[in-house]
């Protein structure tokens, strides 16, 4: 099924007049999955910071999911919520996507994206968050060398590719030599079917280009290239493009490699490449999936006893080539940067409590309580639909999910675990101990709070595999209790981000009403690491790898 996108050029704080378009655009061609902007999203005038805070209280809301590239200059910077290198929701309905990464979308379009400008002639000393450094292109040409890798559905750069205007007229006031080489050679790995840049002040609807050049008669799919103008030119040039594309993953070979009678041939053969060399060579990487929390030099017993468990537990199985249901798989690996993968170097270490052998648990960041964890796989699964039998016995059977009730069992407490299979890219099981005996209240509560917000749940009996009731790209909320059963609601349309907590946190169950937002409950990096600590001693006798 083809999916429905708006991609736009450099807004420049012109968010009113941008979401203003785009609702008459829905209103005439129906609803978009999405909004993609290239380009400076923000502009440094007082009228447009005012205009964005607005968003930022929810005074206004952006129409569709917006999703927007990192800062090109250090003043845009300010505007990121230091979400600029990660990633994250800044405001209700806009996400920045952050430096560089391939986001797969739920329909399973593929985007990738690298924010900021070209630093490669910048001095060293003076680099900035913003600039495109040779990890940044080491990243993309990593992943372009998997043997399934065919390209992209969309690349978004903020910069132009230099070589673009080979082989056809450049736009008036570009000139032909502009650009970035590294952008160019982004663009020949990736191969997108679509490009879209901004920043230029112009409009380019470029002749789509071949890509099949020097692969020897394997054919490739074309690209198609557009440079955006910015939203509210005096010009009147384009800003805002509509399309219809089937994602790469689901379009047959054949209509995938139909070429038009216009294409051109590859544009980027004849541009300067050392440049390019110098930034891809192969860099050493120390990160790793396993460690010892506190103690480096035991970090061999400690996988000798990580052993010791798969040996004592025969039906458990380390090898990661089935997948529930008996399909072959290999192991997930994030396709950007995700900084809930184990072995990305953005973890934050000090907040995990115990490593198993596909998961691991961790203090939740801005939690309901000081003992709110998170049990999260350590491959890059989205969901729970996704997890091979191996994770899913380690998560969702044992030891984990036993261990942690048993623990808070032993406290007085029981507890509620929901999952948001919904603007999430990492699955993130969400562990909330709750007073003892109000598991029945906790039950009645989310179904009184979803008939309030129109959301209907269906109340599943233990042990149901999800996989056989739930398309594997369905978004869903799930909520797991201590006597098994479940709570499900099939998301459609919109759905509160911060359900889950507002539940547990109300006066029935947790009385923390104001706690419902958890960015209102961060706390230092030195408070969390002591609660981190507090709570591995009182785990340690409920830990399977002990």
């Amino acid at each position: 099924m083809a999916c429905k996108i708006l991609a736009c050029g450099d807004v420049k704080g012109r968010l009113t007049q941008l979401f203003e378009r785009v609702r008459n655009v829905q209103k005439k061609a129906g609803n978009f999955e999405m909004l993609l902007c290239v380009g400076s999203f923000f502009a440094a005038e007082k009228h447009a910071k005012d205009d964005w805070q607005m968003y930022v209280n929810g005074q206004l809301e952006a129409p569709i999911p917006t999703y927007i590239l990192g800062p090109n200059t250090i003043g845009e910077s300010a505007n990121y919520a230091n979400q600029e290198t990660k990633g994250g929701e800044i405001c209700p309905n806009v996400t920045v996507l952050g430096k560089r990464g391939i986001f797969t979308t739920l329909s399973g379009l593929s985007i990738a994206y690298l924010s900021g400008i070209d630093g490669d002639n910048v001095k060293p000393l003076d680099l900035q968050k913003h600039h495109i450094i040779s990890e940044d292109v080491n990243y993309f040409t990593n992943l372009a060398k998997d043997s399934n890798f065919q390209g992209v559905d969309i690349l978004l750069t903020s910069t132009w590719p230099k070589g673009i205007c080979n082989f056809i007229q450049p736009p008036e006031n570009y000139k032909k030599d502009s650009g970035s080489s590294l952008i160019s050679y982004i663009a020949s790995i990736l191969k997108p079917r679509y490009h879209f840049v901004g920043t230029e002040g112009v409009f380019l609807e470029r002749l789509p280009y071949r890509n099949d050049r020097g692969t020897y008669g394997k054919a490739q799919h074309i690209t198609r290239f557009l440079g955006l103008a910015p939203v509210g030119n005096e010009e009147k040039l384009k800003y805002l493009y509509a399309f219809n594309i089937v994602p790469i993953r689901h379009i047959s070979r054949e209509n995938l490699l139909v070429i038009p009678s216009n294409v051109t041939n590859f544009p980027y053969d004849n541009i300067e490449t050392s440049q390019v060399r110098n930034a891809t060579q192969p860099n050493q990487s120390s990160g790793g999936f396993f460690y010892d929390m506190g103690n480096p030099q035991k970090q061999r017993s400690y996988q000798q006893k990580r052993r010791h468990y798969d040996n004592d537990n025969p039906g458990y199985s380390r090898d990661h080539k089935q997948r529930r249901g008996g399909q072959s798989t290999k192991q997930p690996v994030a396709r950007g940067p995700c900084w809930f993968c184990l072995g990305n170097s953005e973890v934050e270490k000090h907040l995990v409590i115990s490593v198993g052998l596909e998961s691991y648990v961790a203090l939740a960041k801005g939690g309901l309580t000081s003992e709110h964890v998170l049990i999260i796989p350590i491959g890059h699964y989205p969901s729970s639909l996704h997890l091979t039998e191996a994770v899913t016995t380690e998560i969702k059977k044992y030891p984990f999910n036993y261990s942690l009730r048993k623990f808070f069992k032993s406290l007085g407490k029981e507890c509620v675990i929901f999952e948001r299979n919904f603007r999430s890219q990492h699955l993130q099981l969400q562990v909330v101990p709750i007073p003892g005996g109000t598991t029945n209240v906790a039950k009645e509560a989310f179904q009184e709070l979803g008939e309030t917000n129109s959301l209907t749940f269906q109340l599943l009996p233990s042990n149901i595999d999800l996989t056989k009731i739930i398309s594997e790209g369905s978004p869903f909320f799930l909520a797991e209790f201590d006597d098994g059963e479940m709570l499900l609601h099939r998301i459609h349309g919109k759905f509160p981000l911060q359900f889950g907590r507002e539940i547990l946190s109300s006066e029935r169950l947790l009385n923390m009403p104001d706690r419902v937002n958890w960015k209102d409950c961060e706390i230092s990096v030195e408070e969390a690491t002591q609660n981190a600590q507090s709570f591995r001693k009182k785990f340690k006798a409920y830990e399977f790898n002990v």
